[in-house]
């Protein structure tokens, strides 16, 4: 029993020294696993790693780049037509810096790259003088600005070698960057010979997708052909004739080509809730230094929305005084004041707020002003161009409780802009904008705190019409033009939209196909015309006229009181002879479509008249003298004494055949003949007498009657 005893004694003691020796052994392979996976955190081992079934993380897709390639050649400070403001540089460069505005307030934190080059900004008469300025960064815009404040237009324009050198910047910035854009903006085609089609082809094939923008300031026709050429994969063609087209053109591109693309599904919604989250976070008034009495206010559109970057309205004045103690233009304002309550003031567009604040003796103080308002930025869009917007007015009318705009309500906001932003206090508007005859309206509700962005579609073309007296032949003066539009409830199917008496008219018209009737006289001729959105139609309607130049020259007629020529010209087409014009005057002129007519001059009312047919075709003139050789009668009884009353007396004259050919019972009276042999009867009082006479060319003759 004892030997058992020591026997399960020894037994228990060596299971738990085992025990004790696994335990150990445990505890150590721990330490030793957790030393050596913090060595690994430390310091990543050299040497293929272990496979694993989990993907790699997708690499960053390059951002979007854009080189704007802007015009540095002297031309550029000459002035835009009709603009004695200023000149073409100033124009497009302020145009750029009211993009890159327009850029942060839409989409903050934007990672688009933006870069510069610039060609004869740097020597006269150099056409290698083309460079990169700065090379496509994301990052703050004003070092862009920057280097075209610095910009000394001063020499030639070699276009093709500054579009090189920026397709060889984005290249070398971020190969297979997408998407990637050029902007070309310029005031002449190349001017060094170089052939900018045969640049812009070398490009498009060295980089495809690569898309290029070109901007013309005023180019001259011939010019602006070979500038359209450099658009490419996509990129549009404009030539802005003046200084509202030229910021039109510019700030519609650069939307297009600093637009960044969007993340997708739940990244989208996690980046947008990012966005609003450091928005949010970021409204926070300027802080002044301790121990300062000082004022530091911004502003965000809703008590939770993001702060208003751009310039706002301040007036601050002290409690109770009227006089503001700071006026100024900015963001927001951190100033140095005196300590005291003060009365906050801050206006944009059309919302202000008001707050009170106090600010300590020796300390500053700051504030957030809730405007409790809505942004929204409107632009307006056309088909192809910007050019397509230009003389668009746009206004804005509240909107009733009925959904309705008061009938007699004005609008609260008008202007004529391509695009703009409007800061409103909550509730319904509608956006109207008007082009020409066309208006477009967009209801727009606005909450506090949001801010939006809203396009319209205008949906308009521009047609420009003349007339021509043939094909190729210069427009004509004195037309009406007439466009109807389909209708099948208006007679003919056709309603009149639009009708203008000037010698080259421009409509602009709703998308779709027009009749078009040029009249000019009695002529008149219907074209069918098609106008899309956005288009500028230039048509010219062909009358197939010529022209009648009627002479009257070596004339012999009686010197005194001879009346002028009274000329008339008769259609002798179709069923029945038609006048179709008349003239007074020794030398008129008519133009009459293409056809057969008589022309018919006379002198008087009776008797002294030629004629002659002849045929016109159109795009010719034909010249017609006319000879009126004529002579005088003076008719009056042969006692004067006892001269009749009207009614008493009848003259009646006939030629040599005995066609009457002129009568009158007027107790005197002249008659214009013309050269030959008359008889001449009176009757006064009914007593008859007949005379015969000759009358010669420029001969005034005198015969009495009986009485």
């Amino acid at each position: 029993m004892r030997h058992d005893e020591r026997r399960e004694r020894r037994l228990r003691h060596l299971i738990a020294r085992c025990w004790a020796e696994i335990t150990l052994a445990v505890l150590m392979t721990v330490a030793v696993a957790t030393i050596s996976c913090g060595e690994a955190t430390a310091q990543q081992p050299v040497g293929p790693k272990p496979a694993s079934n989990a993907a790699p993380p997708a690499a960053a897709a390059p951002a979007p780049a854009v080189m704007i390639v802007f015009d540095g050649s002297g031309s550029m400070w000459g002035r835009l037509d009709g603009d004695n403001r200023t000149n073409k540089l100033t124009v497009a460069r302020e145009a750029l810096r009211q993009s890159f505005a327009k850029e942060a307030l839409a989409k903050p934190g934007v990672k688009t790259r933006v870069g510069l080059a610039s060609f004869g900004h740097r020597r006269k008469a150099d056409c290698g003088d083309a460079e990169v300025v700065a090379a496509p960064e994301a990052g703050d815009r004003a070092r862009i600005m920057e280097s075209l404040d610095k910009l000394n237009p001063r020499g030639k324009g070699p276009v093709a070698g500054a579009l090189r050198e920026a397709a060889k910047a984005l290249l070398e910035a971020k190969p297979g960057a997408k998407p990637a854009s050029i902007v070309i903006i310029n005031d002449n085609a190349d001017n060094c010979q170089q052939d900018i089609c045969a640049a812009a082809d070398e490009i498009a094939k060295a980089q495809p997708g690569l898309a290029i923008h070109a901007i013309g300031i005023a180019l001259e026709p011939d010019e602006a052909k070979r500038m359209a050429c450099v658009a490419r994969g996509g990129g549009k063609f404009t030539n802005a004739e003046d200084a509202d087209k030229l910021t039109a053109a510019i700030d519609a591109t650069m939307l297009v080509v600093l637009k960044a693309p969007e993340p997708a599904g739940a990244a989208a919604a996690a980046a947008a809730s990012a966005k609003v989250t450091a928005a949010a976070k970021a409204a926070v008034s300027p802080q002044g230094a301790p121990g300062v009495s000082s004022l530091g206010v911004s502003a965000r559109l809703g008590a939770n929305g993001p702060p208003i970057e751009t310039p706002l309205h301040w007036r601050i004045a002290r409690a109770g005084e009227t006089t503001p103690l700071i006026d100024v233009e900015a963001p927001q304002v951190l100033k140095p004041v005196p300590a005291g309550d003060y009365d906050v003031d801050v206006r944009v567009g059309l919302v202000h707020a008001r707050q009170k604040i106090s600010v300590p003796a020796g300390g500053p103080a700051s504030a957030v002003v809730s405007l409790d308002a809505g942004h929204v930025r409107y632009g307006l869009q056309n088909g192809k161009t910007a050019e397509a917007v230009a003389g668009a007015v746009v206004s804005l009318l509240p909107v009733g409780a009925d959904g309705k705009v008061p009938a007699s309500q004005p609008p609260i906001y008008l202007v004529r802009a391509a695009g703009g932003d409007l800061y409103l206090a909550p509730g319904a508007y509608m956006l109207a904008v008007s082009q020409g005859t066309v208006r477009r309206e967009v209801k727009i509700d606005v909450a506090a705190g949001t801010s939006k962005i809203q396009d319209v579609q205008l949906g308009t073309g521009r047609l420009a019409v003349f007339a021509q007296g043939q094909e190729g032949g210069p427009p004509l003066d004195g037309a009406i033009f007439i466009v109807a539009a389909d209708d099948p409830d208006a007679p003919q199917g056709l309603r009149e939209v639009a009708r203008s008496g000037a010698a080259q008219p421009e409509f602009v018209l709703p998308t779709g196909t027009y009749q078009v009737t040029a009249r000019l006289g009695t002529t008149e001729v219907r074209q069918r015309i098609a106008v899309g959105a956005g288009d500028l139609v230039k048509a010219g309607i062909v009358l197939g006229l010529g022209r009648v130049q009627v002479t009257h020259a070596n004339d012999k007629r009686p010197a005194a009181g001879t009346p002028a020529a009274l000329t008339r010209v008769s259609r002798l087409d179709g069923s029945q002879t038609r006048v179709v014009a008349t003239a007074t005057g020794e030398n008129p002129s008519f133009t009459l479509p293409a056809g057969r007519y008589r022309v018919e001059s006379a002198v008087g009312e009776q008797n002294a008249r030629v004629a002659a047919d002849l045929d016109l075709k159109p795009g010719t003139v034909v010249t017609v003298a006319m000879r009126i050789d004529i002579g005088q009668v003076s008719m009056r009884p042969a006692n004067a004494a006892l001269l009749p009353s009207a009614g008493d007396t009848l003259w009646e004259i006939r030629d040599a055949r005995g066609q009457i050919v002129w009568r009158t019972i007027q107790p005197e009276a002249k008659a214009l003949l013309l050269p030959g042999r008359y008889t001449i009867r009176s009757d006064v009082r009914g007593r008859s007498a007949e005379q015969t006479v000759d009358v010669a060319a420029g001969e005034t003759r005198t015969v009495g009657g009986q009485q």
